[in-house]
């Protein structure tokens, strides 16, 4: 919404105002960070560092590595897809601005929005499983892709595109999480 109502602020040059509002956003938080005070932590008794596994050894624990790849693979599709959709649709395909946000904001919602059961549903069936049903939302989401270029196709896609990103890189995250030890956590 940022960059649809900035857009039109420098009249030669549209977008211009888009990219600069965006920049006051993206700085922004500066400002607030130059107020936090951290609380000092109490110092974590941690084993020697003899103990901790290299990182070869971290990665030939299977978990590790499913955990590490299915991140990486959820990040790179999401990414690449959630960029590519509005060049798609505003340039190639002729929609509104409008309209291209409205699929970003609701892609944006099906990533975060399942994470209330995500949890949940990693407890119920296990972490692989949650990352594979996020594998097969993405397929339904490239296929969908590939068939047509409608407003409601976009919208579709790009919701099980967000779906399937919080199911794969939700399991991962937590996954790793679980594989490693407290000390080799940094």
């Amino acid at each position: 919404n940022v960059a649809n109502f900035a857009k039109d602020i420098f009249t030669n040059h549209l977008y211009v105002g888009s990219y600069i509002a965006l920049a006051i956003l993206t700085a922004l938080p500066i400002l607030f960070l130059t107020f936090y005070n951290p609380k000092k932590k109490e110092n974590i008794k941690t084993k020697s560092i003899k103990s901790q596994r290299s990182y070869i050894e971290l990665l030939k624990n299977p978990l590790v590595l499913q955990a590490i790849v299915s991140a990486a693979f959820a990040y790179a599709i999401m990414s690449f897809l959630m960029t590519a959709t509005p060049i798609s649709m505003f340039k190639m395909h002729g929609f509104t601005l409008g309209s291209t946000s409205i699929v970003i904001q609701l892609h944006i919602v099906g990533m975060f929005l399942p994470s209330l059961v995500t949890g949940s549903l990693i407890k119920k069936f296990g972490h692989s499983k949650i990352i594979y049903s996020g594998a097969v939302i993405y397929l339904f989401c490239v296929l969908l892709s590939f068939y047509d270029q409608s407003f409601l196709n976009y919208l579709t896609s790009l919701i099980l595109l967000g779906v399937g990103w919080n199911f794969i890189f939700i399991s991962s995250t937590s996954l790793l999480v679980l594989n490693y030890n407290k000390n080799e956590k940094f």
